[in-house]
């Protein structure tokens, strides 16, 4: 089950689709306002999991770990740098959704910096009490959270009481997760039974989610192509790309990409290319 997806791409997906007690956690309580390009600074070449601008105006950064990283701490502060640099004051935060116990440092510390960010187990959250909450997105979070049989079986059974579209992609992404969980024998033939049933429907739900995200995939991969071109047309004609040009190129679309670059062969300025300052 769940073999032609990629896990990542189904929590980021998961945690687009609405408020979840997970982010209220992750937060601190302050409401969510707006999600925010992942993309860092052009040098790193990285894309962090989730990004959120809250309605306090600081900016909450969120990691996905399906498996325990001991540079998690490393990696942490290097993108909370890139990130503080560019939107200020940003909370810090990895949720983890592996199988096994948690073992990750919770943070980092060197001779002339320490740097600690919040690490979050999906399991310290009680399933039933996700349930209660009525939200879509916390059913499905209260499977990763489920630790029993009986657990796993009310999840599957709340989910079956959802509205037909809800429950639909409900199932879908609880196929897709259930590869992280190991599960008992009931809910693995509950989840292959939804499975083949999802495959058989007219709109192929999963299929469309796998269509989805393979185009956001090859549409990412083309703007990075053009990002990078650009970027190294520019440093190589004006030297060093200052950190307001970095951002306009990671922000722009593939119309302003193509445009930008043809600008570059023959403008006199980093100016004359990407527009004034500010």
């Amino acid at each position: 089950m769940g073999a032609l997806f990629d896990i990542d791409a189904a929590l980021k997906h998961l945690f687009s689709l609405g408020p979840s007690s997970v982010m209220d956690r992750a937060a601190n309580g302050v409401a969510v306002r707006e999600l925010l390009n992942v993309e860092l600074a052009a040098v790193l070449k990285r894309r962090v999991d989730l990004l959120a601008r809250l309605y306090e105006e600081s900016v909450l950064h969120v990691e996905f770990q399906c498996r325990n990283d001991a540079r998690m701490g490393k990696r942490m502060g290097v993108y909370h740098a890139v990130l503080a640099e560019r939107y200020g004051e940003v909370r810090s935060v990895v949720l983890y959704f592996g199988r096994g116990p948690m073992r990750m440092p919770r943070g980092m510390a060197t001779r002339q910096m320490t740097f600690d960010y919040e690490l979050i187990d999906i399991r310290e959250f009680d399933s039933e009490e996700l349930l209660k909450t009525g939200r879509d997105t916390d059913c499905v979070l209260a499977f990763l959270a489920a630790r029993s049989d009986a657990e796993f079986k009310k999840v599957l059974s709340h989910a079956a009481k959802l509205p037909a579209d809800l429950r639909w992609r409900a199932w879908a992404l609880l196929v897709v997760l259930s590869e992280l969980r190991p599960l008992p024998r009931y809910v693995k033939l509950e989840l292959n039974r939804m499975d083949t049933r999802i495959r058989l429907r007219d709109d192929g739900l999963l299929m469309q989610f796998r269509r989805e995200w393979m185009a956001e995939g090859k549409r990412e991969g083309v703007l990075e192509g053009l990002r990078s071109g650009l970027l190294g047309t520019l440093k190589g004609k004006f030297g060093r790309v200052p950190g307001w040009a970095s951002e306009r190129v990671t922000a722009g679309t593939r119309v302003q990409l193509n445009r930008w670059i043809r600008k570059a062969a023959t403008a006199e300025s980093i100016e004359r290319v990407l527009g004034p300052r500010g």
